[in-house]
């Protein structure tokens, strides 16, 4: 068998999908079941020849078993950490701290996890340090990540001192993450010293995956223009030093010989610098058994190479998959190392050019293309199912970003290096390259990334005909087969096709019919509003129900906010307000009662009723009790039950009623009307109505 490696990599991977979706128990049937199927196909002499569902099955197993074993591991954990405990361990990576807080992570000593140590005083511990902690108990983590789930960041728990926890700092210390930590530091406080600030901040989260310094708004940029890969240290930046060193090295021969060692060194040197975060670890394997294919064997394959990494990680931690970082880290890798040099060569053929290697301009340009192209396609899915997004513009996105952010790592780096050395001019103009190359990725990103047109929503109604257009496509093809007719052509030109009837259909059709979105909180809901390309906010929503409101926006291709309303000013502070503007920017400000002090002059007060973008009609009147919205000649009214009187008198003039509250289902009963909509309070945490 040519690829056993990747068959049972992927293998595994398609396990996990299997049984992160599945209780314990059923977890533990399957592993028996399996196991039982792969004796058989064993044990029997016509099955033997059948190599292929062999390694698959055995990649399920053991997937399964280490899996299950995990899973036992961390509930038998669970169970201790709920009790007085006393650890210790060393801080293992750089403190962060915000305004109420400082956080240190331990790796703990006898334990194969983390353990994260919150605190309101500053302890001045910094990497490498070695502490003990005694606590009562520990809270599980709250991170989260792929499938809603915090076990991929190794961090499975976390003491807060105000519950009655202690650290003491001990006489030992780790000098690995000490010296590791020290690296880092000096790097970024290098960076910091010739682009301060906002400036500096993609700088360090390309080149070491330090993205403390960036804001949510360029996260949001990078994401919906489909190239947040790029702030993950992933097998594209390991590839493209340790690669990158190798084919300078290549070209001498008496250092070909140690171009493998020294691309080794390069990873490893690299890995460090980042901190060995759990994505670096993952890209430095992958990337490091490709290397060491090479190493042995010249002509290896390289998704072999990558089938094996994938079996060593998810054999060392089977939690890992839960962790976009890893699908990112797998994906982007194949894309590079798998595909893009065939791409590479279709297009060379494509544009008939002979004699490439003499004209380095286009060889690179044809190179970006293909490795940009490559990395859009393959981490298409994650984008898919973490964000609920399809990201329309992530091919050009990453032919333009790509290579930028590829020349700022080189210029980031080299900057550092010549700075270390004293030549403190030179430095100054490697950093004034990487300083340009930021004001292109920032703007690029966010011109890009925050037109409405970049992204779909998956959410979409409409999204299904996509797939029912592609089902259609694919089993036109099958058929046609049989007549010589070329099936990969084919496909790419149907999926191309359905893709771009999608688009064309949901931004100048659907998107355009109005919409609202009620976010049901613990006091007043929450209203987003989308009509003919206009879009409100209803309620002034708290820091923590800001995601819910961009992702309901997102659910009608709106990547921002045109207005705000706040209904109830007795519960709105300027801190919640100032956090919407960071969040979606500059936008109109309407208040129902008296406006905020500091928001006096930029705002409306004390407004009943308004007009957004001359077409979106917002009653407010009785806010308390009700919230009336009329777009596209559709009247809608959401109401609150624990408060409204008289509901009789103001229901027959709407078109969609919204009734919420613990009284929502009597009132339902009372007033017979089809288009009340009964939502009861706890039951719901959001609903999408469309104004047709």
């Amino acid at each position: 068998m040519k690829r056993p490696f990747a068959v049972i990599g992927f293998s595994m991977l398609a396990f996990f999908l299997i049984a992160s979706n599945c209780s314990h128990s059923i977890t533990v049937a399957l592993t028996a079941g399996l196991t039982a199927v792969l004796c058989v196909f064993i044990l029997f002499e016509r099955l033997r020849k059948y190599k292929a569902v062999i390694f698959s099955l055995f990649g399920a197993v053991l997937f399964s078993l280490c899996f299950v074993n995990a899973e036992v591991s961390y509930i038998n954990e669970r169970t201790l950490m709920s009790q007085p405990f006393e650890v210790s361990g060393a801080v293992c990576q750089t403190p962060t701290s915000s305004d109420y807080a400082f956080t240190y992570t331990i790796e703990l000593s006898d334990k194969n996890y983390k353990l994260r140590y919150v605190t309101s005083d500053n302890k001045f511990l910094n990497e490498g340090d070695c502490v003990k902690i005694s606590a009562e108990n520990a809270s599980e983590s709250s991170d989260i990540d792929y499938f809603d789930n915090s076990l991929a960041s190794d961090v499975y728990f976390t003491v807060f001192e105000s519950n009655g926890a202690s650290i003491e700092k001990t006489d030992e210390i780790n000098y690995f993450y000490k010296i590791t930590g020290d690296a880092k530091r000096a790097f970024t406080e290098a960076v910091e010293k010739y682009l301060p600030g906002d400036d500096g901040a993609i700088a360090k989260a390309i080149t070491v995956g330090d993205r403390t310094g960036l804001d949510d708004k360029t996260v949001d940029y990078f994401n919906y223009s489909g190239t947040s890969h790029l702030l993950v240290i992933s097998g594209l930046h390991l590839s493209f030093w340790a690669m990158g060193i190798m084919k300078i090295l290549d070209k001498s021969r008496k250092m070909r010989k140690v171009s493998f060692f020294i691309g080794f060194l390069c990873l490893f040197i690299y890995s460090a610098l980042t901190g060995f975060s759990v994505s670096v670890i993952r890209a430095g394997m992958m990337v490091g058994c490709v290397l060491a294919a090479r190493l042995f064997r010249r002509d290896a394959d390289s998704i072999n190479s990558i089938g094996l990494a994938v079996v060593i990680i998810l054999i060392k931690n089977p939690f890992a998959p839960y962790s976009a970082a890893l699908w990112f880290t797998v994906l982007s890798t194949l894309g590079l190392l798998a595909f893009s040099p065939y791409v590479q060569i279709a297009l060379e053929k494509r544009l008939k050019i002979k004699n490439i290697d003499e004209k380095p301009l286009l060889q690179s340009l044809v190179a970006t293309t293909a490795i940009s192209f490559s990395a859009a396609v393959f981490t298409l899915p994650v984008f898919v199912v973490s964000y609920e997004l399809m990201p329309v513009a992530s091919i050009p996105a990453n032919f333009i970003m790509v290579s930028c952010a590829m020349t700022m790592m080189l210029t980031t780096v080299a900057g550092a290096v010549l700075h270390f050395l004293c030549l403190y001019p030179l430095a100054q103009v490697c950093f004034l390259v990487t300083g340009m190359c930021d004001k292109i990725l920032r703007f690029t990103a966010e011109k890009i990334g925050m037109s409405d047109w970049s992204t779909i929503s998956v959410s979409h109604p409409y999204y299904k005909y996509f797939l029912i257009a592609l089902l259609v496509g694919v089993l036109i093809l099958i058929i046609v087969k049989r007549h010589g007719f070329n099936f990969v052509n084919g496909f790419t030109a149907i999926s191309l096709s359905a893709f771009v009837l999608l688009a064309v259909y949901c931004s100048f059709y659907n998107y355009s019919t109005p919409s609202a979105e009620i976010i049901f909180t613990d006091s007043t809901p929450v209203i987003c509003v989308t009509s003919k390309n206009t879009s409100a906010v209803l309620g002034l929503p708290s820091k923590g129900e800001l995601t819910s409101v961009k992702t309901a926006l997102n659910r009608h291709n709106k990547k921002s906010a045109d207005a705000v309303v706040v209904t109830d000013t007795d519960t709105g502070t300027p801190s919640e307000l100032i956090g919407f503007y960071s969040t979606f920017g500059q936008c109109d400000a309407y208040f129902c009662g008296d406006t905020l002090p500091i928001f006096t002059e930029t705002s409306h007060s004390d407004v009943k009723s308004m007009t957004i973008g001359g077409n979106l009609l917002v009653d407010l009147e009785n806010s308390d009790e009700y919230t009336a919205i009329s777009a596209n000649g559709i009247k809608l009214i959401v109401i609150n039950c624990e408060k409204a009187e008289n509901l009789f008198e103001i229901i027959e003039n709407y078109d969609i009623i919204i009734l919420y509250g613990e009284n929502a289902t009597e009132y339902a009963t009372e007033i017979r009307n089809d288009n009340a909509l009964i939502y009861p309070s706890g039951e719901y945490s959001s609903v999408s109505v469309y104004f047709d």
